[in-house]
């Protein structure tokens, strides 16, 4: 039995929490080959990996990242791939010429095997934790956003006459997000009914222009979100920023030094965060890139100090104690940490519990007097839209606490 630092327990209705602080944490780079990386995704336990590079396929880990497996997508180079929660339901862009966009393909068993679903051409695709939902970006220009509510049967196509950069979902697809371009203007656009309707921000819309590089383009605008969608989180220049209310309203939460932020991932609850920036090998020669984290939604920030040599793509388990990053030019990293067992309770007319889908498995145990613990055997439900674990206990006159520990 393991014993973690940050914990839930309940007395009647009584809660108490210890709180685990930001650390550096190790970084090691797993046997990934070395290649032009384009997008790295992660089942929601973290164990599952899937990289696309364009210029060598699609890669997929089964172990966390220890080996790693080339799959068998009918098209040579791959550009973007999203993951269901549960990893079995992958769709990947891939096409048969290097650095290109290309078409949609899905697996329904984990890649072993795939099949051309859009012939649309596109270069990005996010799915849903079901993997119902898909959205794309794509197009020719890249002015499309294609949504699917049924797993790629059926698609509609919208026109936004932007330039898409990036595009995030939230775990059961309502909420929907997605940087523009037009011309010198970068617009937002927001979803919350499963891109019926959009709303557009521009508290963004500014032009950000590296020292010494005036004719520099602007960096890809990057956004993420949690599983709810409530918080939105983007890399946009060399800052981040967040929005605790559906992209309504945004604060900086943090420069990491000087860094031109390219990409950010987030874990389910939207307060641990891992960010990358880029390095002197890209666009912007002189800069050194590195890997940035957050546990406390980017109060603050932890400088990782893993070298990056140009750009880079991060992910996330739904509980963040899994992170990986794919270096355009040097290899895959991860980061694997032993994840807190934070034990969510709310009482009303029972107890309900909840925890974030763990990238270890947890039994959660009750006692009295805070000695004799046994094992709950109710069934937690999975919630896929927040991505947790549920189980409801009646409310009784007795004392109780509960908390989550390893077998």
């Amino acid at each position: 039995m393991a014993f973690f630092r940050k914990c839930w327990a309940v007395a009647a209705i009584s809660l108490f929490a210890f709180i685990q602080y930001t650390h550096a944490q190790t970084w090691t780079q797993t046997s990934a080959p070395t290649s032009y990386w384009d997008s790295i995704a992660c089942s929601a336990d973290g164990n599952t990996v899937y990289a696309t590079s364009a210029s060598s396929g699609v890669f997929i880990s089964t172990n966390s990242g220890s080996t790693w497996f080339q799959a068998g997508v009918p098209q040579a180079y791959g550009t973007s791939i999203a993951s269901s929660a549960d990893g079995t339901k992958l769709a990947a862009v891939a096409s048969s010429v290097i650095f290109s966009d290309g078409q949609l393909y899905i697996s329904t068993n984990s890649g072993v095997t795939w099949s051309l679903n859009n012939a649309a051409t596109i270069y990005l695709v996010v799915s849903s934790a079901d993997g119902n939902t898909l959205a794309m970006a794509g197009g020719n220009p890249r002015t499309n956003i294609y949504i699917s509510t049924n797993a790629g049967n059926t698609w509609t196509t919208i026109n936004t006459s932007l330039g898409l950069e990036s595009i995030a979902i939230s775990a059961d697809g309502s909420i929907l997000a997605a940087w523009g371009k037009m011309e010198t203007q970068t617009v937002l656009l927001v979803s919350t009914n499963s891109g019926s309707y959009w709303t557009t921000n521009d508290l963004l819309d500014f032009k950000y222009t590296p020292p010494g590089l005036l004719n520099s383009p602007m960096p890809t605008p990057n956004i993420t979100m949690s599983a709810d969608g409530k918080t939105l989180v983007t890399a946009y220049g060399n800052g981040i920023y967040r929005s605790a209310d559906f992209g309504a309203t945004w604060a900086q939460i943090g420069v990491p030094g000087t860094n031109l932020i390219m990409r950010v991932a987030l874990s389910a609850d939207g307060y641990r965060l891992v960010a990358i920036s880029e390095g002197g090998g890209g666009a912007y020669p002189g800069y050194i890139g590195s890997i940035f984290t957050s546990t406390i939604s980017g109060t603050t920030w932890i400088n990782q100090n893993v070298p990056v040599p140009a750009l880079g793509f991060v992910a996330s388990s739904a509980d963040g104690s899994k992170l990986y990053a794919a270096l355009d030019g040097g290899g895959i990293w991860t980061s694997q940490s032993t994840p807190a067992a934070n034990l969510n309770i709310t009482a009303t007319n029972n107890i309900q519990l909840s925890w974030i889908w763990p990238s270890t498995n947890f039994v959660l145990q009750q006692c009295c007097d805070l000695c004799s613990w046994t094992d709950i055997t109710n069934a937690p439900a999975l919630n896929l839209s927040t991505l947790q674990y549920e189980v409801a206990l009646p409310m009784t006159n007795t004392c109780g606490f509960y908390r989550l520990a390893t077998p």
